[in-house]
């Protein structure tokens, strides 16, 4: 089985992941498994500014977590995937910053690419999408320690809300699409208590 963690920073994903692969008894898959990309990674990261160099780094990165599932599946057809981020976040986090920092200037083309390129990636059994409270996010991932810079967090408060509403669209879709989608807020929640509400949807 391959399960999909989609959701912003701050809302679980690595925990569960970690969790669910190991109560799976399974492998959680990210873009730090590869690590000749760790580098290239933090490069752009940094000092791309085009959010659609961005979204193509992330496709890059999928497409060898594709490789890497189908290799796995093929030894051992009945073993469990798990991944942290996927194509889904690879496009509603670089849309995300391509509406808040140049007002979606390039926002269709990257659903063209999206749309264009989806076919070619596996498809998860599951996708799970985890939301959480802006306020949480921010103690989660610690930018609530960061006050003296207020423009920067009034910026990551609109990113993360703005992700969120995204992610709830494209889970709403997929649904339609027949997907097998699976939405959670954490906010309240255990790491615990997250994977129970998982578990129970098996």
């Amino acid at each position: 089985m391959i399960i999909a963690l989609e959701g912003s920073d701050g809302t679980g994903k690595t925990t569960i992941a970690n969790m669910l692969a190991k109560e799976m008894n399974g492998d959680r898959i990210n873009f730090k498994s590869f690590g000749y990309l760790v580098s290239l990674m933090k490069y752009i990261q940094y000092n791309a500014s085009n959010t659609v160099a961005r979204f193509v780094y992330g496709l890059a990165g999928n497409y060898l977590e594709s490789n890497e599932i189908r290799h796995a599946i093929s030894a051992d057809p009945g073993h469990n995937i798990i991944l942290d981020r996927y194509v889904y976040s690879a496009l509603v986090t670089n849309v995300s910053l391509d509406i808040l920092y140049n007002k979606g200037a390039k926002k269709r083309f990257m659903y063209k690419i999206f749309n264009a390129e989806i076919k070619n990636f596996l498809e998860p059994d599951v996708i799970i999408f985890l939301y959480a409270d802006v306020k949480e996010q921010e103690k989660r991932i610690g930018l609530d320690k960061n006050r003296k810079n207020i423009e920067f967090l009034d910026k990551n408060q609109k990113h993360f809300l703005l992700t969120q509403n995204l992610f709830k669209k494209l889970a709403k879709k997929l649904k339609k699409q027949g997907h097998r989608v699976i939405e959670i807020d954490t906010t309240d929640k255990s790491p615990d208590e997250v994977v129970g509400i998982i578990k129970r949807h098996f």
